[in-house]
């Protein structure tokens, strides 16, 4: 999980999306306050491959006038641990880059939810996007 600072205050990527919990989701925010480039990636992997697939990225744009920060982890009670996200770049123009972190995993396929998610000055979650993870484990022959 990791919080990108577009202002001068840290808010850490955990307390922000812990706003997103208690909130249970953000506001309807202004449509071009937080765009994420798609709503889903995925994965696919031979089961104990030495090497996990590719990072893949998806283009993340932020309103610099509202947004004071910007955070990512995954989507409140989600247990997934096969992933790992973050958050790269400078706004306006950010990236999101999300990793495999596991190949050990039994045949079959897996879902999770990622949030990215942004807050104000005064530590408040404006908005949120919910991206859908997809990654499939294959039998090793």
């Amino acid at each position: 999980m990791r919080t990108t600072v577009i202002g001068t205050r840290v808010l850490s990527a955990g307390l922000l999306l812990a706003l997103v919990a208690a909130c249970d989701r953000a506001p309807a925010p202004p449509a071009s306050g937080l765009e994420v480039e798609g709503s889903s990636l995925s994965f696919s992997a031979v089961q104990n491959q030495s090497t996990p697939p590719p990072p893949q990225t998806l283009a993340v744009r932020v309103d610099q006038e509202q947004a004071k920060r910007i955070g990512t982890g995954p989507a409140l009670g989600e247990t997934a641990d096969w992933f790992a996200a973050r958050i790269d770049g400078e706004p306006p123009e950010l990236k999101l880059v999300v990793s495999i972190t596991r190949t050990t995993l039994p045949p079959g396929d897996y879902k999770a939810q990622l949030e990215v998610a942004t807050g104000d000055a005064q530590e408040s979650v404006l908005q949120s996007r919910t991206v859908e993870l997809n990654y499939r484990v294959l039998f090793k022959p």
